[in-house]
């Protein structure tokens, strides 16, 4: 008989009997999900087990992969990205290795707000927390620590270095991107500036065009 994996070359001197064994060649799948607010991923059949950071797993060659995106808290499922594209089911024939990214977005307190509009420290709060998500999820930059880090709603008042701080981090993400940083009502904020719902809508809009 023969042994191993290499070629099989058998002299017949006699009644010989030789077995090939197959097996199906496995391929990995891997899922990123990313963008300014959290969410968890899960697959059908098992193996990705809401994955809320990246992962992976081995699936054997013609198995179709099912994925789910579930956004945490108030977040909302943006779309797919890589192997699946859109917002709606995703399911990977792992003919060979795969990549697909969840993106989850965050949402905001008073999502429209007009010129004139008061600048409350919860808006503040969110664009911090989905500016540090987006740049960790996606990029691998460090959160940022900002001044204030606790702001009262009621209590606390908005400041020119609470936008500048947002801008700086917003920017970093977008270098790390490849890409030019966005340009700002006001670009130079000094303290004691007025802080206009402009400077928190632009904020936003430059989270969600970096998703």
């Amino acid at each position: 008989g023969c042994g191993g994996t290499g070629t099989c070359v058998v002299t017949v001197t006699a009644a010989t009997a030789v077995t090939a064994t197959f097996t199906l060649q496995s391929f990995i799948l891997s899922v990123q999900p990313y963008g300014s607010a959290a969410g968890v991923v899960s697959s059908s059949p098992a193996g990705i087990d809401d994955c809320a950071a990246p992962c992976s797993a081995s699936y054997t060659s013609s198995t179709v992969v099912t994925l789910t995106a579930t956004p945490s808290g108030t977040a909302t499922f943006k779309r797919w990205a890589g192997a699946c594209s859109g917002t709606g089911s995703c399911s990977v024939p792992m003919s060979s290795p795969q990549t697909v990214s969840a993106v989850f977005s965050a949402t905001f307190t008073d999502p429209t707000l007009l010129t004139g509009a008061m600048v409350k420290a919860v808006h503040i709060m969110e664009l911090r927390q989905a500016v540090n998500q987006l740049r960790v999820s996606k990029f691998g930059l460090s959160p940022v620590s900002f001044t204030d880090p606790v702001l009262t709603p009621g209590v606390s008042t908005a400041k020119a270095i609470h936008i500048t701080e947002l801008r700086d981090a917003l920017d970093a993400a977008y270098r790390q991107a490849g890409q030019t940083p966005p340009a700002y009502t006001d670009p130079v904020l000094a303290a004691g500036d007025p802080i206009k719902a402009v400077h928190i809508t632009e904020l936003r809009a430059a989270v969600g065009a970096l998703e």
